[in-house]
């Protein structure tokens, strides 16, 4: 009977970790209409409390964002008309003009949150590892929007950054 009763336990236990397991992989994968390769059509930042409006990469940003089923999220956007550097300021101009980061992200109602695991410029490390967005999908345009932050571009002021994206 003792070893009856142990079997029995020992198959709740695995059907138990079967069943979280699926629950945890459920709960990282990106929804479907979020799934693909999107391309930037936009991005300005909002200042807060102010009508003001800028496009840190000015009009023609160019950008990519990869989401998978599993959850990884990438994105790389540059400023247009980038050239190559041949000084050491043309290449720190370069740096300036190129957003980049990479990591696993979890999917609550409209919010992404990232964990970012890579960086270009080391700007989405430390306390700002965790990148939380708020995004919608209409057919196949996407809207991301940033909560209200720090802006790194426009020093001293607060903005929501505006993304625009069409799936391609």
């Amino acid at each position: 009977m003792k070893s009856q009763t142990s079997k029995a336990g020992t198959a709740v236990a695995a059907l138990a970790a079967v069943m979280l397991s699926a629950g945890v992989a459920m709960a990282d994968a990106a929804p479907k209409e979020l799934i693909g390769s999107w391309k930037l059509t936009k991005w300005v930042l909002q200042v807060v409390g102010s009508t003001e409006t800028k496009p840190p990469y000015g009009d023609n940003p160019k950008g990519r964002l990869i989401v998978t089923p599993q959850g990884d999220f990438m994105v790389i956007i540059s400023g247009a008309n980038r050239k190559p550097a041949t000084t050491n300021e043309e290449k720190a101009a370069l740096l300036d003009s190129v957003l980049a980061y990479a990591g696993k992200s979890t999917f609550e109602g409209n919010t992404i949150t990232t964990a970012v695991d890579m960086s270009a410029n080391e700007v989405f490390s430390g306390e700002r590892a965790k990148q939380v967005r708020f995004y919608e999908v209409k057919g196949d345009n996407l809207v991301i929007r940033t909560p209200e932050i720090s802006s790194a571009v426009l020093p001293g002021k607060k903005t929501v950054g505006i993304l625009e994206w069409v799936r391609e």
